[in-house]
């Protein structure tokens, strides 16, 4: 009898030693419970595919918005089922995967499932205006105004308000097709319904 001690987990068990060096051909460093992942069935799904490419961005010292700044994922969650466990409540397929706070590492108490908007006003890299005296990020602008982000940052760049850039993208002779026709109608309801709601 031989006693065999993963070297990922740190778990001992006991076994024959014939069998010891059967089962371990391919000279593994660790047990199948870390590789359990592998036969939980949900390879391929979704939330597998978001859990995979945390690990890979998490991993990559490459990336200067994950590995390159030192975020890392937990050590529970590199075994999937771990990370299943404690994320699985909540989950749906409408919703992605943020960290809390962007300055932290993966883990259950500074992670969430979020809409996409919600992702986009926890980006480090936001910016904020304001808009109808109301403070948003840009993606909220874009969305409220119907205007392309390209249109208001140019604008903004230049030194407009959120009001003016909103103001003047809606009169501009460029985007003359019936996409720009809509978006400019739009812009002059939403603006004309927050003037009679004030």
């Amino acid at each position: 009898m031989v006693i065999a001690k993963c070297l990922r987990c740190g778990q001992e068990a006991t076994y024959l030693q014939q069998n010891a060096m059967k089962h371990n051909k391919l000279q593994r460093t660790h047990c199948a419970g870390c590789v359990s992942d592998r036969y939980h069935h949900m390879t391929g799904t979704r939330i597998w595919s978001i859990w995979q490419g945390m690990r890979v961005r998490s991993k990559d010292t490459k990336d200067k918005n994950y590995g390159g700044r030192g975020i890392e994922m937990c050590p529970e969650w590199n075994n999937f089922s771990r990370f299943y466990e404690d994320m699985s409540p909540g989950y749906s397929d409408e919703l992605t995967i943020e960290r809390i706070d962007v300055n932290k590492s993966y883990n259950k108490a500074n992670c969430r499932w979020a809409s996409n908007m919600e992702q986009q006003a926890n980006k480090r890299n936001n910016r904020y205006v304001v808009f109808m005296g109301e403070k948003m990020h840009l993606a909220e602008l874009v969305r409220r105004s119907g205007i392309s982000k390209m249109m208001l940052t140019m604008r903004l760049n230049r030194g407009m308000t959120a009001d003016e850039a909103v103001a003047d993208a809606k009169v501009s002779p460029y985007g003359k097709g019936p996409r720009a026709t809509k978006r400019r109608m739009s812009t002059t309801s939403l603006i004309a319904d927050h003037g009679t709601a004030s």
